[in-house]
């Protein structure tokens, strides 16, 4: 069984996992044991005792978008332990596209289109020992005029 300081979360039979319990500013440790069935009893490997600290970021607060005269610029205020945000835009199908990777508070969206409703999102991120940790998001949508 896993080690006694652990506390069991889920099978999975991928590479990841998304833990949807987090809570925004608190701080989890995970870490990852593989086993395999043989003969109907699970046999665990070794695991790293220490784990991984993650910090889940709360969603930057978007404070504004502005039409401007090369597109729509919008903005939103730092997140405390964040390295960078990615900006997504939703696309006429419904699903949201990464625009760019940011380490400032702004991005203009040259692409946004005369009279038509553009909308936005920003996720924060932690990038540690390349490993990145997203944060939530906040949506805004803006008219293009």
């Amino acid at each position: 069984a896993p080690g006694e300081d652990w506390v069991k979360l889920t099978n999975l039979t991928g590479t990841s996992y998304l833990d949807t319990t987090a809570k925004a500013g608190v701080e989890y440790d995970y870490t990852v044991r593989a086993y395999k069935i043989r003969d109907g009893v699970a046999e665990w490997g070794p695991y790293d005792k220490n784990g991984l600290s993650v910090v889940v970021l709360p969603a930057p607060e978007l404070t504004g978008a502005v039409n401007a005269s090369n597109g729509v610029t919008i903005s939103w205020n730092k997140v405390s332990g964040a390295t960078g945000y990615r900006v997504y835009k939703l696309s006429d199908e419904g699903r949201w596209v990464k625009q760019k990777d940011l380490t400032s508070l702004t991005y203009t969206d040259a692409t946004a289109q005369s009279g038509k409703v553009n909308t936005y999102t920003v996720k924060a991120y932690r990038k540690v020992n390349n490993v990145l940790t997203w944060g939530n998001l906040q949506i805004l949508m803006e008219e293009c005029s």
